[in-house]
């Protein structure tokens, strides 16, 4: 009994030394995400998946770490053509993407996200 007593007060020792006690961290670390929503349209369902946010991150890279997609160049930017398999129909339907409700106003490429964002990707008409 006295020898898992000292284990145990060796444990909470080097917890406390690292920080793991700390609720600080444990809300630091939850706070470096990024939330990515699809909109796959009809028949598909709507998926949400989080990534871990890193500095500099763009819309693109975040996506690209939890979906396949396929990218094609417009200039010298970069437009997604297909997420998942679902590809955009030209000048039919086609992915944009918001960030916290915001529409996106620069490429995926090039927009940088923040710790917390919530990116939706919708598949729909330009039209609209």
């Amino acid at each position: 009994m006295r020898k898992s007593g000292v284990v145990f007060s060796i444990l909470v020792s080097v917890l406390m030394l690292f920080g793991a006690g700390s609720p600080s961290v444990f809300a630091e670390s939850k706070n470096q995400l990024v939330t990515i929503g699809i909109d796959y349209g009809a028949p598909r369902y709507y998926e949400t998946k989080t990534v871990s946010w890193k500095e500099g991150m763009t819309v693109l890279e975040a996506l690209q770490s939890v979906v396949p997609l396929k990218t094609e160049l417009y200039g010298e930017n970069i437009i997604v053509s297909s997420i998942d398999g679902q590809a955009q129909v030209k000048d039919e339907m086609g992915w944009m993407y918001d960030v916290n409700g915001k529409m996106g106003n620069n490429y995926a490429g090039k927009y940088v996200v923040s710790s917390g964002d919530y990116v939706r990707w919708m598949y729909s008409s330009p039209k609209l």
